[in-house]
């Protein structure tokens, strides 16, 4: 993943190719709204990873003034002067979607194209700070954040649904002007229901509790994917090398034999738990196989 044929792009989301490096581009302008999914259900009754590449690119930038005084006469300031200061650079930013609604993208702008979709765990890269949207504030320059939110139902892209966030990630944002990143790699694990996120091998985000996505969202399956929404701001973002890693299982097929004078009636139902461990012993899950016979 990414191939043309097992991605949906929905909304303002493309292919795109500069020098032979093809990426999806999910936005490239003001108040759109994008979405990008792999075809096929992703199972998340196991261990879960992903690893891929994103750019998210700010070219417009809105600015704020402050006026000092140059010089004082008897206590009263009688020059002034103004300083120019760069305030929000893009917006509003990209995430890193799980959900059950299928092939479509959600609301634009601080919806982050994935508000208003069912049964959501998102990885937010968040670059806008609306206050709607509870999102944290560090300064007017730089209104970065990460977080990861679980919602059952319609998600709201709100941080009131954060299990857990960064307010000060590394850096991870080209802004116009400076501070250029021209993309970062990141890497989600879930592992015995913890959740760990890398982004260049720095650990940006990590949730020790006890993460039950399937009985926290009602689903077992998920559709994988990439949103991202754009408002007053423009913003491109990119996404490229998407990888998912799933576990998949193939057993032999096998008999069992009664013990003692056990015996098996027509139509009786036999209960069978099976213990399924990868090549490093690793635990997976139960499943009861129910069979009958005669």
């Amino acid at each position: 993943v990414p191939n043309i044929n097992q991605l949906a792009l929905r909304g303002s989301a493309d292919w795109w190719n500069y020098s032979n490096n093809v990426k999806v581009r999910l936005t490239n302008n003001g108040w759109q709204a994008a979405a990008s999914w792999y075809q096929n259900p992703v199972p998340l009754n196991n261990d879960f990873r992903t690893t891929f590449r994103t750019s998210i690119n700010a070219w417009s930038c809105s600015t704020y003034t402050t006026t000092y005084c140059r010089a004082k006469f008897f206590g009263w300031c009688i020059s002034t002067g103004t300083d120019y200061h760069t305030d929000r650079c893009g917006g509003d930013g990209q995430a890193f979607v799980l959900q059950t609604s299928g092939f479509t993208h959600g609301s634009l702008g601080g919806g982050l194209g994935y508000e208003g979709l069912q049964n959501v765990l998102a990885l937010e890269f968040d670059t806008y700070q609306n206050g709607d949207k509870n999102d944290p504030w560090w300064s007017k320059e730089d209104d970065r954040h990460m977080s990861v939110t679980l919602q059952r139902g319609a998600a709201s892209a709100n941080e009131n649904y954060a299990i857990a966030w960064n307010d000060r990630p590394i850096n991870w944002k080209n802004n116009y002007g400076g501070g250029y990143r021209d993309s970062v790699g990141v890497d989600v694990r879930i592992v015995d229901r913890l959740l760990e996120v890398y982004v260049d091998g720095s650990l940006q985000i990590g949730y020790y509790g006890n993460l039950d996505v399937p009985a926290s969202l009602g689903s077992t399956y998920f559709f994988a994917g990439f949103t991202a929404g754009t408002g007053a701001m423009k913003e491109d973002h990119y996404f490229y090398d998407w990888v998912l890693y799933m576990d998949s299982f193939s057993a032999p097929h096998s008999s069992t034999t009664l013990a003692g004078s056990d015996s098996v009636m027509p139509n009786q139902v036999m209960t069978f738990t099976v213990n399924l461990r990868n090549s490093c012993g690793r635990y997976h899950y139960r499943n009861n196989i129910y069979e009958s016979a005669g």
